[in-house]
């Protein structure tokens, strides 16, 4: 038997094989930091928010009045508000997120003077 010619292309086959392997795992490597960068941001958007909500809440409980508009500085981004009188003692608070000056987010929270609670809460996600 001939057995020259068996061993080269088993061993570029293996090198073929174990290169393919390696750029699916560097594919799903990236694309799982890139969704982990994402979901990070959507963290930070949801905490900003919510503390913002909450910093209103507190002002609010403690003035009985709120400021028409203002903004609230975190450590990577800034909220900004303003608020609108609405019917049936709604106040309209509309949100702004900017992430590292990013501006990306919009919400827009309804807080009843009656309940002194957020009673509806809606996000627009910019383009």
């Amino acid at each position: 038997m001939n057995e020259k010619g068996l061993f080269y292309p088993f061993v570029l086959f293996l090198i073929v094989l174990l290169s393919f392997v390696i750029t699916i795992q560097a594919d799903f490597l990236i694309r799982e930091k890139r969704i982990l960068k994402l979901s990070s941001i959507l963290l930070q958007q949801e905490y900003y928010f919510k503390q913002s909500i909450t910093y209103l809440d507190e002002q609010f409980h403690l003035n009985d009045e709120l400021p028409i508009e203002g903004e609230y500085l975190f450590n990577h981004g800034t909220v900004y508000y303003d608020l609108e009188d609405q019917e049936g003692g709604l106040i309209k608070i509309n949100l702004e997120v900017q992430i590292n000056g990013v501006a990306n987010v919009e919400a827009i929270a309804y807080y009843s003077l009656i309940e002194k609670e957020v009673v509806k809460w809606m996000e627009i996600e910019r383009k």
